[in-house]
């Protein structure tokens, strides 16, 4: 079980978190060759890169009181972000899921402390993470529902 003293804490992990995102998405730009799959990375990386800048730019101490939270979840933190090798040489399709899925349990985890938060502003700073994760997670799916439905079903 992994216990959390304060927000600072919770914060530098998920952007180390958010960092492995960005690597997996550069891996996944040179792992792709269709240009629909490359456009798609591409966006998501951008995107990605920009969430970046922000929560490297950002002061926690302008949401509230960082010092006294503290959260403790039942399943250890390896347990909650997936770890995934993937490589340039990956299958697309690999790619897309592992990604999907390391966004996903990031999404969950952001909803879970928000949850805990009493401060307005810092349920709301990581409610608004959760949903920039919700909205990479659609793209990717929709993505995938559009152009790999048919490999997943058997069907050509």
């Amino acid at each position: 079980m992994k216990t959390f003293r304060d927000l600072d804490q919770i914060f530098k992990m998920t952007v180390k978190w958010e960092q492995e995102i960005k690597d997996l998405y550069d891996i996944a730009a040179y792992g792709v060759k269709n240009e629909q799959s490359k456009e798609l990375v591409n966006f998501l990386k951008k995107n990605q890169n920009a969430h970046m800048e922000i929560l490297n730019n950002l002061n926690l101490k302008d949401y509230g009181s960082i010092e006294y939270v503290q959260f403790s979840f039942g399943l250890h933190v390896a347990e909650e972000i997936p770890v995934h090798t993937i490589t340039k040489d990956t299958p697309p399709l690999e790619i897309f899921k592992n990604v999907l899925k390391y966004e996903k349990k990031v999404k969950d985890f952001y909803t879970k402390v928000a949850v805990e938060l009493v401060s307005e502003n810092q349920t709301e700073l990581f409610d608004s993470l959760a949903q920039f994760k919700e909205n990479q997670i659609e793209y990717i799916n929709n993505f995938i529902k559009r152009n790999y439905t048919d490999i997943e079903t058997g069907q050509n």
